[in-house]
């Protein structure tokens, strides 16, 4: 009898000690999570269109959402690793998270027992890819999360079909068909191809959370330099249509 209860008490910790508590989500930019990992741990794969005159302002994320089904919780740290050449070669990763980005593919966070994490809702946690080069591709990654504690982790796969264009308005899931970014004689600019008229809005904020510029998108399909002075950093903008959210995307000021 005691050599069985020794076993069951080596049994428990045992898989306390491998047990995987985390599940992981795609998310939108608001934070709310929409797919889970499969069973192989791979999220939804994306397409990103970037404009070939300007890929390096151009910003990939791929938003994230975390649940912890245990009832410890503690602090969990993630990695992101490229798992082919296209992706070492071509691409920075960095996270954006808790109101602040970084270049460097590390991280942390804390979780609380049957817990969720997602950034901090707006802007949301995201692995973020910084495109180097000008190339046609699929590019692979990983991510690892590891609740403390816990010496298993929980593996993620994400997969980006990177394309490019030479002309007109970069495309991605969360973006629309309205661009910000910084172009290289450090004016604000918008591009917008719409298609048709409508009633629209452009919002800049802070991450923060405060609105530091606001205009309405005029026509179906244009550019637009914005009359604003903006410190560096990092910032999120939005386009709305009667009220309602059309796209929401981040770029850099730098």
């Amino acid at each position: 009898m005691k050599k069985f209860l020794l076993f069951l008490a080596v049994a428990l910790v045992t898989f306390t000690a491998y047990s995987q508590s985390l599940v992981v989500y795609s998310s939108d930019h608001l934070g709310n999570k929409n797919v889970q990992a499969d069973a192989s741990g791979n999220l939804p794969t994306i397409d990103y269109t970037c404009v070939t005159d300007q890929a390096f302002a151009e910003q990939i994320q791929y938003y994230l959402y975390v649940e912890n089904t245990s009832s410890v919780g503690g602090n969990v740290s993630f990695s992101a690793t490229p798992l082919n050449d296209f992706a070492t070669s071509n691409f920075g990763i960095g996270f954006c998270y808790e109101g602040r980005c970084t270049n460097v593919p590390t991280g942390s966070f804390s979780i609380q027992p049957l817990g969720s994490y997602n950034g901090g809702a707006v802007p949301g946690f995201d692995m973020t890819l910084s495109p180097k080069t000008l190339v046609d591709g699929v590019a692979e990654f990983k991510i690892d999360f590891t609740l403390e504690g816990e010496q298993e982790s929980t593996t993620v796969f994400i997969t980006v079909n990177f394309k490019t264009k030479s002309s007109g308005v970069a495309s991605a899931e969360v973006l629309g068909n309205l661009r910000v970014y910084q172009d290289a004689a450090g004016n604000v600019v918008a591009d917008y191809g719409f298609g048709n008229d409508g009633d629209r809005t452009l919002s800049i904020v802070s991450l923060s959370g405060q609105k530091v510029y606001e205009c309405p998108v005029d026509g179906a399909n244009g550019t637009m330099t914005l009359p604003v002075d903006l410190g560096r950093g990092v910032y999120l903008y939005s386009v709305t249509e009667g009220g309602q959210l059309l796209s929401s995307h981040k770029f850099v000021v730098r």
